[in-house]
């Protein structure tokens, strides 16, 4: 029995081969490379995402706000730079309590309580839910309620054990914390998590569901024990528990958990790979943007002439010599020229940036040539035609010629392109120095970026996800031309507007191949991400109707805005109510007077419900804020400074809370401000009126919203969309 156990550890383990096999066979997709040992475990290390300290290392400074770099101190908890994590500590009086009040409650205890009390709703950090209480999240899918009857069950099942069998209950119980609070401990994780991370603690949660089962085990028995041993009446408490619990957290998460007929991701990918031009480089922002990528391309064959880059993999080493050395389909290794030293050396370390113009020729007599020769042509490298496309003073390698059979030309003549592109980087915020200075710095992929835009020469087409953060964008928004889903990168500073230049011809073209699969049914459940990024879809509609209306073509306008709406019709859950209340405006400018108020007054009733919720909060953080004041006197009259100190910052984070609440209540108002002047404009006055005294009786009459058309349109400008 030795020798079998023995050998299923040793077929377990061999599993691991087959990343190495497969790395070393050169596939399109080779995440971190792992062909050698020494790669291999650098993978299974995850090397390439840093270390946290553990037992000691260096920390936030209350005083000072940064990291204090003089000493290492024990159970470091606050170990990051970046700006945004400093500024987050400041929540805080020390490690120890960042480790209990977010590192265990926020990020760990939260999750425990979704599983086996209830979520309020799939909303990124929002917390638990029993059901015996109102929330503002009643109709979102995720809001699920267990009136704490998993985790009673769970708890007693805890006792039932340690008092049966406690060597058994110690394992299961070592089991729950080191799948739990051990991870929590040694991931150290920092603030601002992209998305929950629930999903890391799965162990801790199985381990917790055997001490439920338990509890029920010990329910039972306790029944008997009290009435006798009664088949029936023993059935009919498991009937109860199984319809309370198993069967009532089935009813409560399948509209959260059903994926049936949702395809948005595989449609994602679909229509941002389609709307690039031929042979084009594509920055992503990372795995919700790359991974439904990858999965079209290889699997589907989709668009396999594009080559997507994942900025957050463009900080390894090993990405950028696959980018630089293999191809990939059709699409050919990238316009890269530093050696294995040079990008081994830009990974491992982060330089200061000295933030200035950077400067860009454009070849125009390159690209003039280039696009005016047939593939063929351009596939001839023998010819002599071939050799007198190439300027003089541009010496021929395989890296141009690379780039040269990948150029597809831009949407506008060559001579209307700009000799040079010249744009300000500023970098990445760095915090200060010494002195006070501000300082900024260029990740990897920042430079890498820059690297390809000079080395490409303006040949192959170059575009952002219109995903990807200001910061990945390095201050190009000037040179961006909008296609679909996509920036291109054209060499001409234009006018443009937040989502860069809109052709609306090419624009259209884009869009209207796009694939919209089940988007409009009522039945799919989307989550917050999707929510979002289909706000970002409304904006490309949006950024097209405010390109034709500038034309004069209010009709076309109107098409694509009913266009729009009606693949991406608006829920009573939307992310974000802004894009709404643009939407419903641009109906009332191109004339869709009924659209407009139609969508007006569904959008005004959930706004004024998330009001309701926002004023009540408000006045429930000012009420502790006058609390704690008195408090904060009363421990000081008594020479209790300690007392008082820490009341005072429970004090200082409820204002920040309070600012937080008064800021949305702000948008909110702004918002009804907006829909109010469609109500105006239409003739409307009735529901404009209604609106103002029902923003005055929420508000308590503390804010209110203009009572005429004039003050309304005066408003409307203060806001910029006076169009």
């Amino acid at each position: 029995m030795i020798f079998v156990a023995y050998m299923m550890i040793m077929i377990g383990y061999s599993s691991y081969a087959l990343i190495m096999i497969r790395s070393q066979a050169g596939p399109p997709i080779d995440e971190n490379s792992p062909a050698t040992v020494e790669a291999f475990v650098s993978y299974l290390n995850r090397d390439q995402y840093g270390a946290s300290p553990l037992l000691k290392g260096l920390s936030y400074n209350d005083r000072t706000g940064t990291i204090d770099r003089s000493e290492e101190v024990l159970f470091p908890r606050r170990h990051s730079s970046l700006p945004h994590h400093l500024e987050y500590y400041g929540n805080f009086n020390s490690d120890l309590e960042f480790f209990l009040r977010y590192q265990v409650n926020h990020m760990y205890m939260r999750y425990l309580f979704w599983n086996f009390i209830g979520r309020e709703a799939d909303i990124q950090d929002t917390g638990w839910y029993s059901g015996f209480s109102e929330t503002r999240h009643s109709n979102n899918p995720a809001n699920s309620g267990y009136f704490y009857l998993p985790l009673i069950l769970a708890l007693f099942g805890i006792l039932y054990h340690f008092r049966k069998d406690w060597r058994r209950a110690i394992s299961v119980f070592a089991l729950f914390l080191l799948t739990g609070l051990a991870i929590i401990f040694y991931l150290n994780q920092t603030p601002y998590e992209p998305r929950e991370r629930d999903y890391a603690y799965v162990g801790s949660f199985f381990a917790f569901t055997i001490f439920l089962g338990l509890g029920v085990t010990g329910i039972i028995e306790l029944i008997k024990d009290s009435i006798g041993s009664r088949k029936a009446v023993a059935i009919g408490a498991l009937g109860i528990i199984f319809f309370a619990v198993p069967a009532w957290m089935l009813h409560q998460n399948w509209p959260s958990h059903d994926r049936s007929e949702r395809y948005v991701a595989r449609d994602y990918a679909y229509n941002l790979l389609n709307s690039l031009e031929e042979n084009a480089i594509l920055f992503t922002n990372g795995d919700n943007d790359t991974f439904p990528l990858w999965y079209i391309q290889e699997v589907e064959g989709v668009r396999t002439d594009v080559r997507v880059v994942n900025l957050s993999l463009l900080n390894t080493d090993w990405y950028i010599k696959q980018l630089r050395d293999r191809q990939t389909h059709e699409s050919l290794p990238l316009a890269i020229t530093f050696t294995d030293e040079e990008i081994d050396s830009m990974t491992s370390q982060l330089d200061l940036h000295r933030p200035g113009e950077i400067t860009i020729p454009v070849r125009k007599d390159l690209l003039r040539s280039i696009f005016e020769t047939s593939a063929d042509q351009l596939e001839d490298t023998t010819s002599t035609g071939f050799q007198n496309l190439i300027p003089e003073d541009i010496q021929m390698n395989d890296m141009l010629y690379n780039q040269i059979r990948m150029a597809t030309p831009y949407s506008l003549p060559v001579d209307e392109l700009d000799d040079e592109m010249t744009w300000y980087v500023e970098g990445r915020s760095a915090g200060r120095d010494s002195q006070g200075n501000d300082r900024f710095y260029l990740q990897t992929q920042d430079k890498m970026v820059l690297h390809l835009l000079e080395n490409n020469l303006f040949l192959r087409p170059i575009y952002f996800a219109n995903t990807v953060s200001r910061s990945g964008q390095l201050g190009l928004e000037d040179f961006f031309q909008f296609e679909g889903k996509a920036f291109r990168i054209v060499p001409k500073k234009r006018s443009v507007g937040p989502f860069g230049y809109v052709d609306p011809e090419v624009h259209a073209a884009r869009l209207s191949n796009f694939k919209f699969e089940n988007w409009d049914s009522p039945t799919v459940y989307f989550d917050e991400n999707i929510r979002r990024m289909l706000g970002n879809y409304r904006y490309g509609f949006t950024q097209l109707a405010d390109a034709y209306l500038q034309e004069g073509n209010r009709e076309e306008a109107a098409y694509w805005l009913k266009f729009g709406e009606d693949k991406i019709p608006f829920r009573e859950i939307e992310h974000d109510w802004t894009v709404a209340a643009l939407y419903a405006y641009r109906y009332m400018r191109v004339g869709e007077e009924m659209r407009a108020n139609q969508l007006a007054f569904f959008i005004a009733e959930r706004l004024n419900e998330d009001l309701s919720y926002d004023m009540l909060k408000l006045d429930e953080y000012e009420a502790r804020i006058s609390v704690l004041e008195d408090d904060i006197r009363q421990a000081l009259s008594r020479a209790r400074t300690d007392r008082a100190q820490s009341l005072r910052s429970d004090q200082e984070r409820i204002a920040r809370q309070r600012e937080a609440i008064i800021q949305d209540i702000s948008f909110s108002v702004s918002r009804l401000s907006i829909l109010q002047n469609i109500f105006f404009e239409n003739e409307d006055e009735a529901t404009a009126e209604m609106l103002r005294l029902e923003v005055e009786r929420i508000t308590n009459g503390r804010l209110e919203l203009p009572s005429t058309l004039e003050d309304s349109r005066e408003q409307i400008r203060m806001f910029g969309l006076d169009m």
